[in-house]
């Protein structure tokens, strides 16, 4: 909570709201983009779903639900970096219709998604 009023953050992070109603997952939202961030593999957007409820949909909810609070925050997309051995949450990117801007070092898929 203390990171998305902008306070206690390590030099040169920036302000996140964290999203975490449902106890199975999480989403972050920075509240703005930063290229010293995007440099170093971290987009604007990310989520994590608990190991025991993984392949279950949560991971497509939690997407869905969280790209409204995107826009409110000003954002018409969002770019993220996923893991290339992260399937699952690859095939929530695509499955959302995010475009593959390109790979990251090798390691992570950089994808943008627009916010409707």
């Amino acid at each position: 909570d203390a990171y998305s009023r902008a306070e206690k953050l390590p030099p040169g992070w920036i302000p996140q709201t964290t999203v975490d109603e449902q106890p199975v997952g999480i989403a972050c939202i920075r509240h703005h983009s930063s290229e010293e961030l995007e440099k170093s593999g971290v987009g604007n957007f990310g989520y994590a779903i608990a190991r025991a409820y993984r392949g279950r949909g949560y991971g497509n909810l939690l997407f869905e639900k969280v790209l409204p609070q995107c826009k409110a925050l000003g954002y018409t997309k969002i770019k993220s970096f996923v893991y290339i051995e992260n399937a699952a949450s690859n095939r929530v990117f695509v499955r959302h219709q995010a475009t593959l801007l390109g790979i990251y070092h090798g390691e992570k898929n950089i994808y943008e998604t627009l916010v409707p």
